[in-house]
């Protein structure tokens, strides 16, 4: 197969209606052979389930279908091709040959296992798995896994994944060569060697992950030289979290492990003691002694200015000034949630010294104030002081001021609130909203504001049935012919908002089962166990049970609280839709619930 598209008219594959994903390419015979350049993929991965549905198929972490599958030698190149928000994985090699330039791996579910035979990725990018805004799940979501075979990888960007970087894992033996590539924020390793792996990584950057450089169980074998491994909990770490067998060997050198909550860790859950014969840390940089570790340099740039140089050797480029930022998610928050150290973060490491002033203010009064700075090499600081009395307080406000070799990029300022002081109910408990049984797709505009739902059918919230579990839900418009028929509901509601600038918050509080979607004027905002894909007859993909009738009226109902703060700008003055897609997880269950509410949070002029 050969497909030739240009950076300008790339050849696009993709699915005719997003909301039902089309599946992937499968090249099984050891005769076949493809060519993919300027080409991009997105809405792949329609069987959620596909390895369980096609065994025969190889051994995989993840059972969702893949774009690319791969066997029997099988040998395919891809240049200058964009994977981009696919529902399941990117690719899946069995004893296959990939070869990759210039390309980017974007929102997969995984970017794919190969079992055996050789990845080979040149400059290419391997981010967001499965997306930025995903709530962390232990589950296999690595930039890509390998399992024996001889891979490489070089001027790669892997990161933003909710598990590993690169996770070469259990099954056959094999090799792995990183050189002069860059991971960043992998929640849990940058980079895990395990089993029977020989693993050189040369002239490569880890940085805010959870560990950088790991030798985990079994025997890897791993050589890290001239690697910068920063802002990680773990610089360089021989051994893992497994009650496994430990007998690898970890060698870094010429490197700088510096500003990790833990430099270098030698410590294994087979018997939680030093392996020091199995790891030789000399000849390094690291942020502050250890006697384990006597054959190193600490970092001390202001008493030898000749250490930046190995600093700077890892930059991409050479900048006077980084971007700093208040280093949360959101700028608003509960007054219930402030604690006495906030993070603030460099863009990246520098060279230079960096300073930046901070004042704290309860309601509008100076209630603290000081400065921070950042050593050449170190990304992340705290803001420590001593919290307020929240007896009394409607809000306390922290905001950045000054910087120094930087420019104020992220968020400036964050404000904790008491939102009982400011709550204004948008969509009230018990209204009506409309609402369309699943027993077919509703129409591709069906979320939108614009959308005509005068014919869809009228209730009160909660909307619901149960069937004679004892339970007793609290249903106000009660379905009762959905049990064995449909699956999921959808649902619209209409409300008013006079100016949204002046709202600083936005609060859905729903009581549910057993997934949704919440999309606000037309945009996905937030869901919860949502169907994959997202159809009309696909269930929910976790469950999650409702309130019964009794805690609801004894105040012990625990409904979930979402904060949808940061899409305040999706709101219009006026009119405006909350509209959810609420699925059950089996069509036979014997319950199904949804109730939600909708609070605006307002902080007028005068306070």
């Amino acid at each position: 197969m050969q497909v030739n598209g240009t950076s300008e008219q790339p050849v696009v594959f993709t699915a005719m209606d997003r909301n039902i994903p089309w599946g992937g390419f499968c090249f099984e015979s050891s005769s076949s052979e493809a060519h993919f350049t300027s080409a991009v993929f997105t809405g792949s991965g329609a069987d959620s389930n596909w390895f369980n549905n096609n065994p025969g198929h190889g051994s995989s972490h993840r059972k969702e279908q893949c774009l690319f599958y791969l066997s029997n030698g099988v040998r395919v190149t891809l240049t200058d091709c964009y994977i981009i928000e696919n529902h399941g994985q990117a690719g899946h090699g069995e004893d296959a040959f990939l070869t990759m330039t210039g390309c980017l791996f974007q929102k997969c579910i995984t970017g794919g296992q190969y079992n055996g035979g050789a990845v080979i990725l040149n400059d290419c990018a391997l981010v967001e798995f499965p997306s930025a805004e995903a709530d962390f799940v232990d589950n296999d979501n690595d930039a890509i896994y390998l399992s024996g075979g001889a891979h490489s990888f070089t001027n790669c960007l892997i990161g933003w994944a909710l598990d590993d970087g690169i996770d070469a894992g259990s099954g056959a033996e094999g090799s792995v060569d990183v050189k002069k590539c860059w991971f960043e924020s992998c929640y849990h390793e940058a980079m895990a060697w395990s089993d029977e792996r020989n693993a050189d990584v040369i002239d490569t950057v880890a940085l805010n992950c959870g560990q950088g450089i790991e030798c985990g169980y079994g025997a890897p074998d791993v050589n890290a030289v001239h690697c910068l491994s920063t802002a990680n909990l773990v610089g360089a770490r021989f051994g893992d979290n497994f009650d496994w067998n430990y007998n690898g060997f970890l060698k870094v050198s010429n490197s700088l492990l510096l500003f990790n909550k833990r430099d270098v860790w030698s410590r294994a859950w087979d018997n939680w003691t030093l392996h020091l014969s199995q790891i030789n840390i000399e000849n390094n940089y690291l942020s502050t002694p250890n006697p384990n570790f006597p054959d190193n340099r600490i970092w001390n740039p202001d008493g030898n200015p000749n250490q930046l140089d190995e600093l700077k050797s890892f930059q991409p480029t050479v900048t006077d000034t980084v971007g700093i930022a208040i280093a949360t998610s959101k700028d608003d928050f509960e007054l219930a949630e402030l604690t006495n150290t906030i993070p603030v973060r460099l863009s990246s490491f520098t060279t230079n010294q960096v300073s930046v002033n901070y004042e704290i203010y309860t309601q509008e009064e100076l209630y603290d104030s000081g400065s921070i700075q950042f050593v050449p090499g170190q990304t992340i600081k705290h803001i420590r002081f001593i919290p307020p009395s929240t007896d009394g307080l409607k809000k306390v406000r922290i905001m950045l001021t000054n910087p120094v070799n930087a420019q104020l990029t992220g968020f400036e300022q964050i404000t904790y609130i008491n939102p009982d002081e400011f709550v204004e109910p948008l969509i009230a408990e018990s209204e009506v909203w409309r609402y369309f049984k699943g027993v077919n797709e509703p129409p591709s505009d069906w979320n939108q504001l614009s959308f005509d739902d005068s014919f869809w059918l009228a209730g009160a919230a909660g909307i619901g049935y149960e069937a004679n579990t004892g339970y007793e839900l609290s249903i106000a418009t009660d379905l009762s012919d959905m049990q064995n028929n449909y699956i999921s509901v959808y649902a619209r509601r209409l409300f008013f908002v006079d100016d949204p600038s002046q709202l600083v918050g936005l609060i859905m509080i729903i009581d549910f089962d057993d997934g949704y979607i919440a999309y606000l004027n037309g945009i996905r905002v937030y869901s919860q166990n949502p169907p994959n894909p997202p159809a009309y007859n696909q269930p929910a993909t976790g469950s999650h049970e409702a309130c019964s009738d009794m805690e609801v009226s004894s105040g012990t109902c625990l409904s979930d609280r979402m904060d949808l703060s940061d899409h305040l700008d999706y709101l219009s003055t006026g009119l405006n839709v909350l509209a959810l897609q609420v699925h059950n997880r089996d069509i036979s269950s014997s319950d199904f619930l949804f109730n939600p509410r909708l609070f605006g949070v307002i902080i007028s002029s005068d306070e």
